[in-house]
């Protein structure tokens, strides 16, 4: 078929019209739409090159319209951060007309994607919990909601192709966050480890005054980001409230348990963040080393089991009952799910109440889960403060499960030293001590129920 120049420019404006309205269609689709040959549209979408993006190939093969985010860019590349502290260009991300993205991969093991979202592997970079909040004030140039809850993808991309260099894990979206990245790593912006004390009350003073938190770690426990030098380890510090308050007080407690539990784990071999506890005159810092970072700038990718659940399973349940999902799935290995279920008893058996789905990952590479990261973010949150107030809670840990035979013995052995080494720690409040005996004797309780399961 000949189609005069004039109709051939209005042809091709109604296909990409179609294109934008209806989404990524295929040769068949819109054959049905519009009658022309193979050949004709092979034309057509050839003068279309800089407007559209081709997915998947052979039989396979869509065709979609891009779509301009914020008025200026519909694709962006995405880089890689590797141990070694070099980066590779593993893909492009495009969005699409009307919604959704198409990852083009770059690497032959990682597969190019259609999301209606945002890639899974991305999930983890939107900002959240305590410095998440922060962002939309700290930039207000890019005009952003302020509360990040309600966040698009398309505000997402706006902070992290922009500002966010520092996320979670090893990727970096878009050019002009891979130049900050490097810009970081020519400077050596830090604290001088022997200094630490003194720059961390500043810090925090800065944080709570909408200071630069420098990253989007989650959690909704105050904290920020640092570098200590010269070694150049980058650490995640929480900190209490001042400590002349009973909430001050309280969540000292907590971080303390939380380093202690995390100590408890260590001694045991099962791997979890590296934890040091900072005392000042105002307040109590627990340092966390990230084990997303190596010292030379070099980084290990990381993904949550709620990013992972969210794109395979929708589960939305217990870190074991999502696991167990995802292992059917064949997305965690099956030798994965003691570690995983002994981590929830000890979370059970030392009040930890907030063991959402984010609160555990696993290293990740070449969208491939490596191995369960060290543990995080567990403490006794059951007796953290609500509402500003000191509230008494009931300890009340679970009974086992008949499969939990072979583990049930060795968490509650762990929860049994946590909780003795609180009552040995020095610096735990007296008040929180008795919360610590009165645990104990609740456990002492359950001490012989692992004989009554099944062998």
């Amino acid at each position: 078929m000949r189609v005069k120049p004039y109709n051939q420019e209005k042809i091709k404006t109604e296909i990409l019209s179609f294109l934008k309205l209806n989404g990524k269609s295929n040769i068949a689709r819109l054959k049905k739409h519009f009658p022309y040959s193979q050949s004709f549209f092979s034309r057509i979408f050839k003068l279309l090159d800089q407007e559209i993006i081709i997915l998947g190939k052979a039989r396979e093969t869509e065709y979609a319209a891009k779509r301009i985010i914020d008025g200026k860019n519909s694709s962006y590349p995405i880089y890689e951060i590797l141990e070694d502290s070099s980066s590779l260009k593993i893909g492009i991300l495009y969005a699409i007309e009307p919604k959704g993205f198409y990852f083009l991969s770059h690497l032959k093991n990682i597969s190019s994607e259609y999301s209606v979202d945002l890639p899974y592997f991305l999930n983890d970079l939107r900002p959240s919990g305590f410095l998440g909040h922060l962002v939309p004030n700290l930039n207000p140039e890019l005009n952003l909601p302020k509360d990040i809850r309600i966040w698009s993808s398309e505000h997402c991309l706006k902070y992290l192709t922009t500002k966010s260099f520092d996320n979670i894990g090893n990727l970096i979206i878009g050019d002009l966050a891979f130049q900050k990245y490097l810009s970081q790593k020519t400077q050596t912006n830090g604290i001088e480890f022997l200094k630490r004390a003194e720059q961390f009350e500043l810090y925090a003073n800065n944080v709570l005054s909408y200071g630069e938190p420098g990253s989007s770690a989650g959690g909704e426990q105050p904290k920020f980001l640092s570098n200590l030098l010269p070694q150049n380890k980058q650490v995640l510090v929480k900190f209490s409230p001042p400590l002349h308050s009973d909430i001050g007080v309280r969540v000292a407690d907590l971080l303390i348990c939380e380093h202690l539990a995390l100590n408890t784990l260590h001694k045991n071999n099962i791997e979890s963040a590296q934890s040091e506890i900072i005392f000042t005159k105002n307040r109590i810092f627990l340092e966390l080393e990230r084990f997303d970072r190596i010292p030379n700038l070099g980084r290990k990718g990381l993904i949550t089991l709620g990013s992972l659940d969210a794109e395979f399973s929708g589960t939305m349940g217990t870190w074991s009952e999502t696991s167990i999902n995802l292992m059917k799935k064949k997305i965690i290995p099956k030798e994965f799910y003691n570690e995983i279920r002994l981590l929830e008893l000890f979370g059970h058996f030392i009040g930890n109440n907030d063991m959402h789905l984010f609160n555990l990952s696993f290293y990740f590479s070449k969208n491939k889960v490596i191995k369960i990261a060290p543990v995080y973010d567990m403490l006794p949150m059951l007796f953290r403060p609500m509402n500003n107030q000191i509230v008494p809670k009931t300890f009340s840990p679970p009974l086992p499960l008949p499969e939990d035979s072979n583990i049930w013995d060795k968490a509650y052995q762990l929860a049994i030293q946590f909780w003795n080494a609180v009552l040995n720690d020095k610096n735990i409040s007296s008040s929180f001590k008795v919360i610590a005996q009165d645990c104990l004797f609740i456990l002492n309780k359950q001490k012989d129920i692992g004989k009554l399961l099944p062998k």
